[in-house]
């Protein structure tokens, strides 16, 4: 599991950056299949899932995503074999409910 956090644009979606994954990834490995996920609740947040299978280079992946106001926040599950993907899912799962935003505007004091 890891998090990915990229900028993003003022007119992106969510459904709209899932999209783009889903095609870039049909693109570098024709034959992932890829589906929507139940969302995971996080508070009042629900954060959409996209799962890739078997996904590029032969795994078996969840994607969860979180858009802020300046920043995509991606979670991600990977495993190379089905069994122990839906083995960690739970854990996933809990991971992405742990999920806490604290600001937009950071700064940084310098003395």
């Amino acid at each position: 599991m890891y998090i990915n956090v990229v900028s993003k644009a003022a007119d992106d979606t969510a459904e709209k950056l899932m999209a783009g994954d889903a095609e870039e990834a049909r693109q570098s490995a024709p034959a992932t299949v890829v589906v929507q996920g139940e969302p995971i609740k996080i508070g009042d947040l629900s954060a959409p899932v996209q799962q890739f299978t078997p996904g590029a280079f032969k795994r078996y992946e969840a994607v969860a995503y979180i858009l802020e106001e300046k920043v995509l926040v991606m979670f991600v599950l990977s495993s190379k074999d089905e069994k122990i993907f839906k083995k960690d899912y739970p854990a996933f799962v809990a991971l992405v409910q742990s999920y806490r935003f604290l600001s937009s505007n950071v700064t940084v004091e310098h003395k």
